[in-house]
């Protein structure tokens, strides 16, 4: 990989770190000022908000990234889509929001629809800056305004949640964020604001865009369907446990898919013609995302009983089991990203949404499972759906690049080893030893380092010896700046 594609890795990474390390350290807070239930209620709005702003981006934001040589038109006829979209969409959702209260049987819900959806329109004014920004590769400045922006959301959850403002806390926090990137993107953009709309453009940007969209519609609709299956079939506390663990885990594989998906759709999309150099860097990324991916999740489902309690407190104690199958779950979706960033780089969007279209069928069976058998049982489907997509993403890497599952599977199996060979003995730790839950967690870390060192010198594992050398590098490259 080029300087240009590193440092955009970089900066992804310091981007999407610091600001989810500063949107985890508020869930940690706000989980001791707030009530599972509260979460609940926030969460059962997340698949409106998620599914209207894939309708309001509508896929144009990749195809826009794809297209080489995009002009003031094609971003004019973004924003302008945008804007009157989100506009229609928050006026719906605000006379809607008495019906959604009354069928998940929560009277606060339309209040708090009918306000947090107002980052619909906060949002789309930013979304064509931003995307310019990505195709310039400015991820540093991006770094700066997300951070700033989930530091003063944070300053002001947790100051109203101190004042007893209870989920309001949370709904003022997501808002405050949205306003701050706003504001912040359109300062260091140097596009401005243009309202109209070009027919050609808008043709041609949606042809490639729509697919995308469903495709994404699809997925946002699928991973947020099992919180409302819980919402209306069990309780707001068993939701805001489920919620809490997508939240905790997804911190991480947010950390993961958001580099790969800014980064790399990027970096391949300029090598899109050349299939064995296209090849030989999508390996080259992925490799690493692997060995760090695979270890990382099965390391937070080894350590989940211990660590739950301490971080949310005693009254989420029940979310331990939630959040060991959500990060075994959420292991698997590296494999779908890089599939899902072939199809879309080499412009066969079509092959991406029959993929996604096969994958949604087989959840149908996780959907009935959810409904009649219990939350236990939902959770394990939701591992196993989610392990299953795989195959199915993999099918057409192989008829557009030749790196079909075979080949895939080979290059994730030492990863996982890797992996599950840290995480078995660091889960087995808490059954040997019956000492306070702060000791145990402490002697599973120290067992998970021991471990991976051994590992990866007995091995010579050369991935790790590669992430060592980058930041190493990265850090000589910092301090000589």
């Amino acid at each position: 990989m080029n300087s240009k594609i590193v440092s955009g890795f970089i900066w992804n990474l310091l981007e999407i770190c610091s600001t989810q390390v500063v949107n985890l350290i508020t869930t940690l807070v706000l989980s001791h000022l707030l009530l599972p239930e509260q979460f609940g209620l926030i969460a059962t709005c997340s698949i409106f908000i998620a599914l209207s702003q894939i309708f309001i981006d509508c896929g144009f934001t990749q195809a826009l990234i794809r297209k080489q040589d995009c002009n003031n038109s094609d971003y004019t006829t973004v924003f302008t889509f945008n804007i009157l979209l989100s506009i229609l969409l928050y006026v719906i959702f605000f006379f809607i929001a008495p019906i959604i209260a009354n069928f998940y049987k929560q009277i606060e819900l339309c209040n708090i629809i009918q306000v947090l959806m107002l980052v619909l329109p906060i949002s789309s004014l930013s979304i064509v800056q931003r995307t310019i920004l990505v195709k310039q590769y400015k991820f540093k400045i991006q770094t700066v305004v997300n951070f700033i922006a989930v530091t003063i959301g944070f300053v002001v959850a947790v100051t109203m949640a101190l004042n007893n403002c209870g989920v309001w806390s949370i709904v003022a926090k997501q808002l405050i964020i949205q306003v701050v990137i706003t504001i912040g993107y359109c300062l260091v953009s140097k596009w401005r604001w243009c309202i109209g709309i070009n027919k050609k453009s808008l043709q041609q940007l949606f042809s490639f865009g729509v697919k995308l969209m469903i495709v994404n519609a699809l997925a946002t609709f699928f991973v947020n369907v099992n919180k409302h299956i819980i919402a209306r079939h069990y309780s707001q506390q068993q939701l805001g446990y489920y919620n809490q663990s997508d939240t905790l885990v997804g911190v991480l594989s947010n950390v993961f898919s958001t580099m790969l998906n800014k980064v790399g759709y990027n970096a391949l999309s300029e090598i899109q013609h050349d299939k064995k150099q296209f090849v030989t860097t999508l390996k080259s990324m992925m490799q690493p995302f692997y060995y760090v991916v695979f270890t990382v999740m099965f390391f937070i489902a080894a350590i989940a009983n211990n660590l739950v309690p301490i971080l949310l407190g005693s009254q989420w104690t029940e979310a331990s089991f939630y959040v060991s199958m959500v990060a075994i779950a959420y292991s698997a979706i590296i494999m779908h990203i890089t599939n899902q960033i072939v199809m879309s780089v080499l412009g066969r969007s079509d092959y991406f949404l029959i993929t996604e279209i096969i994958k949604y069928i087989l959840f149908i069976p996780v959907i009935i499972v959810g409904i009649t058998s219990g939350m236990k049982a939902l959770l394990l489907a939701i591992v196993v759906h989610y392990w299953l997509g795989f195959p199915v993403n993999a099918i057409y890497s192989h008829k557009l690049i030749n790196y079909g599952i075979k080949k895939q599977f080979i290059d994730m199996c030492k990863p996982m080893l890797f992996a599950m060979s840290i995480a078995i003995p660091t889960y087995l730790i808490q059954f040997i030893m019956e000492n306070n839950m702060y000791i145990v967690l402490f002697v599973q870390l120290i067992t998970a380092v021991v471990v991976f060192i051994l590992i990866s010198w007995l091995f010579k594992v050369k991935v790790v010896a590669n992430l060592i050398s980058i930041v190493k590098n990265v850090m000589n490259t910092r301090n000589n700046g």
